[in-house]
């Protein structure tokens, strides 16, 4: 071979080997590629499964606190302690029916259960109501509340059941999703005989409720006024699916079946998004009209960039451009980064709340993510309403002026005194928080709660509990047990950010710049409209206007009230200094230009709290022996400071019960003296009246008792009928408020 030759074969050789070369590398890289995707595919699959087994088992604990609290409803001692319980009843079976919703199954495989916990959460509702208004729960109630608790222990068992498949393997999320529904039926027979088609089967006897709530049964069973137009097929239902989605949106659609052993027959499709998501969402097209009863899409909600306030404009937006106008906000739910906004049409100013429309909306992007319109389909149509007969200024000449009129004359101070019941239900009431100490120091002890309120009083049962568990172990830190068991429903209705966020803010005495203030309010609106948001409010009017609020009184050993007066301080005012003297001690200072704020029973520090000022633990006030030494103590600082905000201030007593013997026994000695100072140098229109706002007992025999009970403390009674109401009584009665 010539050198030519040789030259020419050396650089074929070179081009085959770069080619080889080449070759190699894009192998190398479309491994690599397929490696990257397999692992994001895996790693999203996973994320997915355990999302899904969060939502579940999330479920599965909200059912099991819906069946305790159904239990302890069938045994309570009074209507304050059954309002109490049927309340912890509507808000477990809301969450339970919010995270039901985030399975991947369509809600019409899961009609029965999914009505289930709509009627067990709308009918506690409106049994807590009763109680509120002092009226005892009749026989009819009892036994629907009984067969209620019956099957919701049949629900508890069988989602036990089914959360053994899921352990065992048996059960796979993503396999589910990705069958679509009409594979799920099949899959569901070949698990176990104790698996989700079981859970209708809890059901097959259960008839449903007859009551005035939104989803009781004659509302579901009647006529279908909503329900309007012609029935039509399944193409046409297809199409009206696709353009309620948005066309930009479906990638593929994927009919499903007809639900047709239903209220209301179905359409029912899986569409598969334009997204970097798998999961597909589920829509319902009723055959009669091709109105969407329902729409529902799960994915991971990573992070709240947007408020609920936002929320709230994107889901009307949303329901505007479907053709649904007219809505109004009545209530909304968060729970991990989804809020579900009722919506309830309004017609003429007016509210009509069984034409009710469900809306979950994404916190990360506004993206609509479900919608069930079953209420309003069952009742809406156009409503025949009276004219208003009487105006709001009228309305306003009703009350009754010389009791609640100029009550502190301008140039007079006031103060507030403050019990439980502005904190309910986000905090336990004593009879409830007893029950708990009860069942963590003798957890047997269930079946004779009833009788063991019956017999002993709260700080009674609390001292039994603590001797019990000393008994144990000698070292036992019971304060810690008081933190986390009053806590308990506060810290674990919110996630895992908003829960460090609730910490921050209860724990501080300044309102800072710093934290989210208006996230703090927003989650304790969301939890509960408890009175104490409102009268926050008007602490901080009373105190930008510096119109005489002397001081606060409380006896409640959390920090609810003043963080609230903190958030309105900061959002309102921009104060960025200390607005109150949290004064727990005889030796806490008091400066001027801050309101005082008494805690007579101590405080109980949030759980792992290391705020020295809230350790306040050795000035608790919950065991007899701590009352007893309170009690023997007519010079306590507890006594004095009550004494001497009473004798110079008009005092508003809010959400106590007045069954206090301490109060009862300071109101009584500050009482008689004042009257013997009246008999002795006259001057009875210079004397201090207090006055106690309480909601008004239906029967005007009982609202008499009510008032003996406490004439002769010195106490007169405002009555209103909702707890809203407190703060514009107490505007109206202070004059330089009211003006």
């Amino acid at each position: 071979m010539g050198l030519k030759e040789k030259v020419i074969d050396w650089k074929n050789r070179l081009k085959d080997r770069h080619m080889l070369t080449i070759i190699v590398t894009l192998i190398a890289i479309i491994a690599i590629l397929a490696m990257v995707i397999y692992k994001k595919q895996t790693e999203y699959r996973q994320a997915s499964e355990n999302q899904y087994n969060m939502a579940f088992y999330e479920l599965v604990d909200y059912v099991q606190n819906v069946e305790t609290y159904l239990a302890k409803s069938l045994i309570s001692s009074s209507p304050e302690h059954g309002a109490e319980t049927l309340t912890h009843v509507w808000r477990e079976a809301n969450l339970a029916q919010a995270y039901l919703s985030r399975l991947p199954i369509d809600n019409v495989e899961l009609e029965k259960t999914s009505k289930f916990l709509n009627q067990v959460s709308d009918y506690s509702y409106s049994l807590s109501r009763k109680n509120i208004y002092k009226k005892a729960l009749t026989d009819e109630d009892l036994n629907n509340l009984e067969e209620l608790h019956n099957y919701s222990v049949d629900l508890k068992n069988t989602l036990d059941q089914l959360s053994a498949d899921i352990n065992g393997g048996r059960i796979k999320w993503g396999e589910l999703t990705k069958k679509g529904e009409v594979a799920f039926a099949q899959e569901v027979s070949n698990i176990s005989k104790n698996s989700f088609s079981n859970l209708e089967e809890n059901f097959h006897e259960y008839s449903g409720l007859i009551y005035d709530g939104a989803f009781s049964e004659h509302m579901t069973s009647s006529q279908k006024k909503g329900l309007t137009g012609d029935n039509i097929d399944e193409e046409k239902a297809k199409q009206i699916a696709i353009d309620f989605i948005g066309k930009d949106r479906v990638q593929a659609i994927n009919f499903n079946g007809k639900s047709e052993n239903t209220d209301i027959i179905t359409y029912d499709f899986s569409v598969k998004v334009n997204s970097e998501n798998e999961e597909n969402m589920n829509i319902s097209i009723t055959e009669k009209g091709g109105h969407v009863l329902l729409m529902n899409y799960n994915r991971n909600v990573e992070a709240e960039l947007i408020s609920q306030e936002e929320a709230d404009k994107k889901g009307k937006e949303f329901l505007e451009s479907r053709g649904l106008n007219n809505m109004k906000e009545t209530y909304y739910l968060k729970q991990d980064g989804i809020v579900t906004i009722n919506y309830a049409y309004k017609q003429d100013e007016v509210t009509v709340y069984p034409d009710l429309i469900k809306l979950k909306v994404a916190l990360d992007n506004g993206e609509i993510m479900g919608i069930e319109t079953k209420g309003y389909l069952n009742s809406h149509e156009k409503r025949k309403i009276d004219d208003i007969k009487v105006s709001k200024e009228k309305a306003k000449e009703g009350l009754n002026k010389k009791t609640i009129s100029q009550l502190v004359p301008a140039g007079k101070t006031w103060a507030l005194c403050v019990g439980a019941g502005i904190s309910f239900p986000i905090f336990p009431s004593w009879n409830t928080l007893a029950e708990r100490i009860i069942l963590h120091s003798s957890p047997n002890s269930i079946n004779i709660i009833n009788e063991i309120n019956s017999y002993f009083s709260s700080e009674v049962i609390i001292q039994s509990c603590y001797e019990q568990l000393r008994s144990e172990n000698k070292d036992i830190k019971f304060p810690e047990i008081l933190a986390e068991l009053l806590y308990k429903d506060l810290l674990k209705s919110v996630n895992q950010r908003d829960r460090d966020l609730l910490c921050k803010c209860l724990s501080t005495q300044v309102p800072s710049p710093n934290l989210n203030w208006n996230r703090f309010l927003t989650l304790i609106k969301q939890l509960s409209p408890v009175s104490s948001i409102d009268l926050a409010q008007l602490v901080i009017e009373a105190y930008k206007k510096d119109v005489g609020l002397n001081s606060i009184i409380t006896f409640n050993a959390e920090t609810l009230f003043p963080t609230l007066i903190n958030a309105y301080a900061q959002i309102s005012l921009k104060k960025n200094d200390k607005i109150l003297d949290y004064i727990t001690e005889p030796t806490t200072s008091h400066y001027r230009g801050r309101i005082p704020f008494y805690f007579c029973h101590g405080l109980v520090p949030l759980p792992g709290s290391k705020q020295k000022w809230m350790n306040a633990s050795d000035k608790l006030v919950f065991l007899e022996n701590e009352y007893l030494q309170l009690a023997n103590n007519a010079f306590s600082w507890q006594a004095i400071s009550f004494y001497n905000i009473l004798s110079t201030n008009t005092v508003f007593f809010i959400g106590l019960s007045f069954r206090d013997a301490n109060v009862r026994r300071w109101l009584s000695w500050l009482h008689k003296a004042k009257v013997d100072t009246i008999n002795k140098y006259g001057g009875a229109n210079e004397s201090t009246t207090h006055y106690w706002i309480e909601k008004s007992p239906e029967s005007s025999q009982l609202k008499k008792w009510y008032e003996a009970s406490v004439a002769h403390l010195g106490i007169r009674l405002i009555w209103i009928t909702e707890w809203r109401e407190v703060a514009s009584i107490i505007r109206t009665s202070v004059e330089n408020l009211r003006t």
